[in-house]
């Protein structure tokens, strides 16, 4: 099944349920061990993943909509500040909390 057909089928069973207030089942109860949510290592692991290891949005252009405006957001363990420049380039830094800060 190609992209386009997977696609419009699951918009199909999506509509299907939605008319029948139904929803989809699985086969079995599915048991997540208690560590999977109270696990630091795998806190860790997923925040690397998820947030640390690739770039992330952190507010639209329309945000920063002149040079000199800027934006501070507080982000886990950074802070980066966002900052327009000028014709249309922007700027962000980052350190870690508490970093600089006496």
């Amino acid at each position: 099944m190609d992209r386009e057909a997977l696609e419009h089928s699951l918009v199909r069973r999506l509509l299907d349920h939605i008319e029948q207030g139904t929803t989809d089942l699985a086969d079995a109860v599915l048991e997540v061990p208690a560590d999977t949510y109270t696990s630091s290592d795998r806190l860790a692991q997923e925040v690397e993943a998820l947030f640390l290891g690739q770039p992330l949005v952190f507010c639209l252009s329309g945000a920063l909509p002149g040079p000199g405006n800027y934006r501070a957001v507080v982000f886990g363990r950074t802070e980066p500040a966002l900052q327009h420049l000028h014709r249309g380039f922007a700027s962000a830094l980052s350190a870690a909390r508490g970093a600089g800060r006496a």
